[in-house]
């Protein structure tokens, strides 16, 4: 007997999906702010270049009007070219924060596909003949290989303990032992580092003799 858990028993996570073009279109930005900072590096240094032959040039007595600029606007100047180069070092950082946010989010995206197709698959396996079942269970293998090629492994078994820091209940069974996992409803996913990319939903037993 399956009832729905209220909403203070389950938890929540919350998985927001990029499309590639996005992705893309982030990448493309990056690579010409990297260009844009590379000619404006170079204009910096030709200015520097040439404060330096000016410097090193005879000086030439001139009228008053052409009199050598003061050095407090040359100070200015390199101040000026300074906090230029440290903008482009900030946007670049935030947008390459941008970037890998992204990448991210659609890296998980694409995970949960996966996971969706394993349920898929293995809620086939239930009514296949035993046939069929042997070759969808090659394919189970499969996805479970695929995952841990990419540092992932698969959340959430049938007689597993409850645990709330990886699964979600999403019914209960009270005629099964109290916090034993008696159904994974969709696979959770948690990467080598032990981080939860996504919890499992599960019954969970309740029953109060066990």
């Amino acid at each position: 007997m399956h009832r729905p858990v209220s909403r203070h028993q389950q938890s929540r996570l919350t998985q927001g999906g990029v499309s590639r073009q996005a992705v893309e279109r982030l990448l493309a930005e990056r690579d010409g702010l990297a260009q844009d900072r590379q000619t404006l590096i170079g204009e910096v240094q030709r200015l520097r270049q040439a404060l330096v032959q000016a410097q090193t040039e005879p000086f030439v007595e001139s009228p008053p009007v052409f009199e050598p600029e003061p050095q407090v606007p040359k100070a200015l100047g390199s101040g000026r070219e300074e906090e230029l180069l440290n903008d482009i070092a900030r946007l670049q950082r935030n947008v390459a924060s941008t970037v890998e946010q992204a990448v991210s989010r659609e890296r998980a995206r694409l995970l949960s596909v996966v996971a969706d197709t394993y349920d898929d698959v293995a809620r086939a396996i239930g009514s296949a003949t035993t046939e069929a079942s042997v070759g969808l269970t090659t394919v189970l293998h499969a996805l479970d290989d695929r995952l841990r090629s990419v540092g992932v492994s698969r959340v959430g078994r049938v007689g597993d303990r409850f645990d709330p820091a990886l699964f979600e209940a999403v019914a209960l069974d009270e005629t099964q032992p109290n916090n034993a996992v008696v159904a994974v409803v969709s696979t959770g996913l948690q990467d080598e580092n032990g981080r939860l990319l996504r919890p499992a939903k599960v019954v969970v037993g309740s029953s109060r003799f066990q």
